[in-house]
This record gives C-alpha cells, sequence and structure tokens, in this order.
C-alpha cells in the first residue's frame, strides 16, 4: 500500500479505531472485574489490573472527551489547560447526572449509565481524525498516570488483599495506611443508591451520608452496570480518578511554558512521594478534589494564547466547584484560586463570563444543597470539626454560627493566636500530632514510622528533600524562566493563609493535609520538584534520587513499610503478580520518560490538548 493510499484511508481508520475504543472498553472492565484472584494464575491477575486501570478511567473520562470533541469541532483549538479543564469537568458534572439518576431509583441510573456511555462513544468516533489528534495530545500525561497507577496498585497489594472477602479491595487498603474506612465512604453511598435503599441516617462515626459530596459515587455508578466485583472496580477506577492530579499538574506546567523534559521530572518526583502515593490509592476523594483544583488553576495562569478565549474562565469556576462537591477540603485552595480569576475577570473584562459561571455554580451545586438540607439534614457536620473545633456529634448542641461564635470566645485572643501558630507550624511539623495518631498506630513506635506520619500530616515534611527546589524558586540567580511561576506561588499562598486562619485550630482540627487543600500539595511538592531542575545536573540529580530512595524506604513493603495496623505478614505472602504489576507500571514509565527525553514532543505540537508554546521569551 503506497503512503498515498494510507493517507486516504486513514480518517475512515481513526474512525474505526475511535468506534472501538469504547466496547473495548466496556469489555476490559467486564472481563476484569470478574476475575476470580483467589484462584487465577499470577498473569491472569497481573493482566486483569492492568486491563482494568485504562479502561475504567477511559469509560469515566468518555462523556468529557466527547464534549472535547464537540468543543474543537465547533470552534477554533483548545489550548492545553482548557482541553483538560473541559474533559474533567465534563466528565465530573456528567457524574453528577449519574449519581441523581441512580437517586431516582437503580434502573433510571442504570438506563442513565449505559446511554451516557453509548452516547459518549458515538460522539468521539463522529469526529475521526480530529478526536485522534486530541487523543494524541493528551496521551502523553494519561499514560504517565496509568502508569504510576499501575505501580501504586502493585505496592499497595503487594502484601495480598484483593481476595478472601467481599470488600478485600477497599479494607486492605483502609488497614495499611489509615485505619478508617474513609475510604470506602464513596463506595458504601453507591452501594446503597444501588440497592435502592434510602440515603439517610448515619454511615458509621456519626458520619452522615450528607457529609461527604456526592461526585466519587456518581463517577463510579456510571461503570455500576458492568462492574462484577464492585469493590475492585470501584478501588481501581477510584485510584485512578485520583491519579488525575498528574495530568493536572502536567499542563499546569507545559501552560507555563515548560519543557516536556522538566514537566515529566517534576510530576514523577511528585508522584513517588508519601503523601501524594497513600491519597492516590487511600481513595477518599481528596486527591480528586485536588485535582479538579489545580485543572482550574492551569487555567487560570497558562501564558497560552489558546487558553485564554471565551469560556476558559467558566470551565475553572465550574472545574471548582466540581472540586468542592468532591471534598469540602478544597474550600481553602478556592479561596486562594478566587483572587486571581477576579484579577483574570478584570484584565479580559469578561462579564458575560461572570454570569455564565455563576449559573454553572447554581447548576452544579443546588442539587446537592437541597439534598443536604431537604433529605438528610443537616450536612454541616464538617464546619462544627474544621472551623469550630468541635469534633464530636454529641458536641453539637447548637446552629453553628452560635457554636463558632462560642468556641471562639472561650478560646480568647491569646487561645485563639495560639491555635493559628499552630496552625502555622502543622505546615512544617507538629512531632506532637505524630506519635498520637489513632489512624496508624503501628507506626508511632519507631523513628521510620513516625516520620511515615509526619508525611501524611504537615506540608514541608510531605516534600521531603524536595524542599531543597524551594531555594531556586525564591533565590537563584538562574530564576530567569522561573518568573513565570509567580502567579502560581500568589495561588498557594492565598490558599495557605486562608488555611491558617479559617481552619479553628485546637489539636483535633489543626491545619494538617488530612484537613486541608490537597492541590496544596501537589503544587507544592511539584513546583519544589521543578526548582530542582533548574540547578546543575550533579546537584539536583542526586536530590531527586534521594527523594526516590527515602520513598523506597518509608513505602515500599519489605524494607521498613508495616502495615498501619501492625503485624506484618511474613515473606510468603508477598504477591508475585503485584510485583510484576510494578514492574509493568515502571516500564510504561520507561517508555514515557524515553520518549520525552529523546524528542520534546509536547512543544510546538498541534492544539487540543498536552501540547503549547513556551512562554514568551523562554527557552525553558
Amino acid at each position: 500500500m503506497t503512503s498515498g493510499q494510507i493517507a486516504r484511508r486513514a480518517p475512515a481508520l481513526s474512525r474505526i479505531g475511535l468506534l472501538l475504543s469504547a466496547p473495548a472498553a466496556v469489555a476490559a472492565v467486564w472481563l476484569c472485574t470478574r476475575v476470580d484472584f483467589a484462584q487465577a494464575p499470577s498473569l491472569i491477575r497481573v493482566a486483569a489490573l492492568a486491563g482494568l486501570a485504562p479502561a475504567s478511567l477511559y469509560l469515566a473520562l468518555l462523556p468529557g472527551f466527547a464534549a472535547l470533541f464537540i468543543a474543537s469541532k465547533r470552534g477554533s483549538a483548545l489550548g492545553p489547560a482548557t482541553s483538560f479543564g473541559l474533559v474533567v469537568a465534563s466528565a465530573s458534572g456528567v457524574g453528577l447526572i449519574t449519581f441523581w439518576a441512580w437517586f431516582v431509583n437503580p434502573q433510571v441510573g442504570a438506563g442513565t449509565s449505559i446511554a451516557v456511555i453509548v452516547a459518549s462513544a458515538l460522539t468521539v468516533s463522529a469526529y475521526g481524525p480530529a478526536a485522534a489528534r486530541c487523543y494524541s495530545n493528551l496521551a502523553w500525561p494519561l499514560a504517565t498516570a496509568i502508569s504510576v497507577e499501575l505501580v501504586f496498585l502493585g505496592l499497595a497489594y503487594v502484601q495480598g488483599g484483593l481476595a478472601g472477602q467481599p470488600d478485600a479491595a477497599t479494607q486492605s487498603v483502609a488497614v495499611r495506611f489509615w485505619v478508617a474506612p474513609d475510604n470506602k465512604i464513596p463506595y458504601i453511598v453507591a452501594n446503597i443508591l444501588a440497592a435502592h435503599r434510602p440515603l439517610g441516617g448515619y454511615l458509621f462515626g456519626g458520619w452522615q451520608t450528607s457529609d461527604r459530596p456526592p461526585l466519587q459515587s456518581g463517577l463510579a455508578l456510571l461503570e455500576y452496570p458492568l462492574f462484577g466485583n464492585r469493590d475492585l472496580g470501584y478501588q481501581v477506577l477510584a485510584t485512578g480518578l485520583q491519579m488525575l492530579w498528574l495530568p493536572a499538574l502536567w499542563v499546569l506546567l507545559r501552560g507555563l511554558g515548560f519543557n516536556g523534559r522538566r514537566v515529566v521530572v517534576a510530576v514523577l518526583a511528585t508522584a513517588f512521594t508519601g503523601a501524594v502515593f497513600v491519597n492516590s490509592i487511600y481513595t477518599w476523594p481528596k486527591m480528586l478534589s485536588g485535582a479538579l483544583i489545580v485543572a482550574a488553576l492551569a487555567v487560570v495562569v497558562s501564558r497560552d494564547p489558546r487558553d485564554q478565549r471565551f469560556g476558559a474562565i467558566t470551565i475553572a469556576t465550574a472545574a471548582a466547584v466540581l472540586a468542592f462537591l468532591s471534598h469540602g477540603g478544597a474550600a481553602y485552595s478556592i479561596l486562594g484560586l478566587f483572587p486571581l480569576l477576579a484579577v483574570l475577570v478584570l484584565r479580559r473584562r469578561a462579564w458575560l463570563e461572570v454570569g455564565l459561571s455563576a449559573l454553572a455554580t447554581l447548576v452544579i451545586y443546588t442539587p446537592w444543597f437541597a439534598f443536604q438540607r431537604l433529605v438528610d439534614p443537616p450536612g454541616d457536620r464538617l464546619l462544627y470539626w474544621q472551623l469550630a473545633g468541635l469534633t464530636g456529634i454529641s458536641d453539637v448542641k447548637t446552629s453553628f454560627l452560635t457554636a463558632l461564635v462560642s468556641q471562639y470566645r472561650a478560646a480568647g485572643l491569646v487561645g485563639t493566636l495560639i491555635d493559628k501558630a499552630g496552625n502555622v507550624a502543622a505546615l512544617a511539623a507538629r512531632p506532637d500530632l505524630w506519635t498520637s495518631s489513632a489512624a496508624d498506630p503501628a507506626w508511632t513506635h519507631d523513628v521510620l514510622g513516625v516520620a511515615r506520619i509526619a508525611q501524611l500530616t504537615d506540608l514541608l515534611c510531605a516534600a521531603g528533600p524536595l524542599v531543597l527546589g524551594g531555594l531556586v524558586l525564591v533565590g537563584s540567580r538562574r530564576r530567569s524562566g522561573l518568573a513565570r511561576v509567580r502567579p502560581v506561588l500568589w495561588f498557594v499562598l492565598f490558599s495557605i493563609i486562608s488555611w491558617v486562619l479559617v481552619q479553628f485550630g485546637s489539636r483535633a482540627s489543626a491545619s494538617i493535609i488530612t484537613q486541608g487543600p490537597y492541590a496544596i500539595v501537589v503544587v507544592a511538592d511539584g513546583f519544589l520538584a521543578l526548582g530542582l531542575t533548574y540547578l546543575p545536573w550533579s546537584v539536583g540529580a542526586p536530590v531527586l534520587a534521594v527523594s526516590l530512595g527515602w520513598f523506597v524506604v518509608e513505602w515500599v513493603p519489605g524494607l521498613s513499610f508495616v502495615p498501619a495496623i501492625g503485624a506484618p505478614p511474613g515473606p510468603e505472602l508477598v504477591e508475585k503478580s503485584m510485583v510484576l504489576l510494578c514492574l509493568l507500571g515502571a516500564a510504561g514509565l520507561g517508555l514515557v520518560v524515553a520518549g520525552i527525553f529523546r524528542v520534546r514532543v509536547l512543544a510546538h505540537r498541534q492544539p487540543g490538548g498536552g501540547g503549547g508554546p513556551p512562554a514568551r521569551g523562554s527557552r525553558s
């Protein structure tokens, strides 16, 4: 076949490939969630997880791809940040629609899930070659995210835990990393809806369904008609959703003009830190919330002209609101994002987009607000806990405003200042919280265990050796290429100020990572790692190697890591198939790194996703 014949047939082949991609993903999810992990050979277990991870994430994002392809077809090309923001915001919005459809009854919910997948698949296939270009531009960050996800899943289950009980996948994560079932709350809510039981009363520990936002439950319910083993399907899908922080950080850096080589170093250095690993595999939806905020930030600060077109501000606003409907901790980073968004509106005089953003906010948030007030009131336990320092149900005896005023009066001026100083200290180190962690009791008895807890609680400790990159960001004479990060630094500063001042600050409600905005963890670690890439290779590479080595020592089972609940398993319980899964993920990362370091594939590419021109006057 000649090159001319191939070129003429390419659109048809592309359309066929896109048409088959959704059925292939559906088949993969269907088959992989029906593998018996107690009996299947090692290679089958590896193949099941390696197939389920990309397929389930693809189906979750499929409505977003459909929206992106429609937008690209109807208008001019979108920039990397706007493209990814539109994908995750649209997919999340459809996830909410799916949640409310299942809320009506399971038959309506299942029908909606199937209709969404079919309609999205047909839309994607209808746009042929243009859609293929959008896929190719998002391929690098998504391939990296999936490869890291495979490594994380392998590490999480290398001591077993995928078989033996109906909720083995989610429960084994809880007992290894955070001895509480918070990671299962969206799954529990999804199961309640699937069984058509009422969403009311307490789930456990005094938590009501109205206390935890519905986004991740809705995204899981989209694939419930396909899941055989729902627990496994949920865990793998939810891990993939948390991993969306990686492409979000990727497009943030690319939108600021940093080249692909610096970007891949920064995102991988961020990935292999304790806080990011644990909160990606322990799937309370805080990293998903952080990913949506980072996606919104990427749109707001992008220097790419393609990200500055009409509609970008509305996309950023929608992503931020959806982040709040993933987890309430996003509120602090929304407060940090608001000044940048306001400046952008004033600079562009985008008054029409203000109206559209307000409308989008009402449409997205009003149903959940009504549910909290009318179906399962009051839905405000986190307000009492985080803002008023009242952690127990028995402490809630008055209205929130009355309780808030009463708590601050009881603390007094001196006590309040001490509490806020404790919040500031928690950003760096609060040793008094490390040795008393009830969530990780087995880690409180030795130095490495306490260091593990510190990585999950304090922002500075979470960065570890990457913190040395901060010296470059603030003091290096070679920072001409780093000047463009100033809007991001303002975002971090505004968010931290909001976090420190608004969080009540007692011992039970200090400004620790688990009670704050996870977007700050991702952005701070990512830009600290970026700073290291501006050091001479002989200096930066050893620091990055030390950071990776610290992660291995702390979090790889068989070295210092033991489950948070204690009782480390013997060597005979090492799951060999999960070792293979880690190696498969590492091989995927190797291919990504090799591809990007060989050619700067993301620079000066066609529009629609991961590409984008460098910042003006920059060669970085």
